[in-house]
């Protein structure tokens, strides 16, 4: 085999260096070529609003820790509300705002992340938790730490009215899934999103029921997200 040229050399060094399986350590330019302006672009904010909620996270955690042992000693001694005030409920960043947009690590392409079908039901599930929190006495956090009961047993479509897996079934069901096998999201995110796309599927296909109360029962869902995008100015809407 003869000696290569140049060109072979920087094909074969891109060959390596641009394999879709590395597609995360691509250089910056490589990622905009390969993503497009726009993409590209959503890509960026959403990695700003990551580093803005860390920071957000880092400072409330910092501040509560100061100033816990005394607010929750205050409590104790008969102070109203003084109990558990610096208690930080972070949200996890990486869940919230997930990039958009990425590499699929077989044929190179640019698909969508399917971790921003679990953001959703990720905020429903931290909602969720901090409610029972503010629903439970601070008497009995500070004895015994918050104890809330697991807000996806037992839940159930808002529109939907079919027999459904519950959170055990569910998870006997998709155990072998890639999704749960790839252990990156938290298996109630899940059973959530598996929830709601019971009712989006009667919403699409029953014109009785529609996308907007869809819409109406998940207003923070990315199909009310679209349609309040395409709403006329000046329409009046309620989701």
């Amino acid at each position: 085999m003869g000696r290569q040229t140049g060109p072979q050399r920087r094909a074969a060094y891109n060959k390596r260096a641009y394999d879709p399986s590395n597609w995360e350590n691509w250089s910056q330019s490589k990622l905009r070529e390969a993503y497009g302006d726009e993409k590209f672009q959503e890509n960026l904010e959403a990695a700003a609003d990551r580093r803005n909620l860390s920071t957000g996270n880092f400072l409330k955690g910092f501040a509560g820790a100061l100033i816990s042992p005394v607010t929750n000693t205050l409590g104790m001694m008969g102070v109203p509300g003084a109990i558990g005030f610096g208690y930080a409920n972070p949200k996890d960043a990486n869940k919230v705002f997930p990039q958009p947009h990425i590499i699929d690590d077989q044929t190179g392409e640019v698909i969508a992340n399917p971790a921003m079908d679990n953001a959703e039901s990720y905020l429903a599930s931290h909602e969720a938790f901090q409610d029972a929190y503010n629903k439970t006495s601070p008497y009995e956090i500070a004895s015994s730490g918050l104890k809330v009961d697991d807000p996806y047993m037992g839940i159930a479509p808002k529109i939907s009215d079919k027999t459904i897996d519950t959170y055990e079934q569910f998870i006997e069901r998709t155990q072998n899934s890639p999704a749960m096998k790839a252990g990156v999201f938290d298996p109630k995110d899940l059973y959530q999103n598996y929830v709601m796309d019971q009712d989006f599927q009667v919403a699409r296909d029953n014109k009785d029921i529609g996308l907007e109360e869809f819409a109406r029962q998940y207003p923070s869902s990315q199909t009310a997200k679209r349609l309040r995008d395409k709403i006329p100015y000046g329409r009046p809407i309620d989701f």
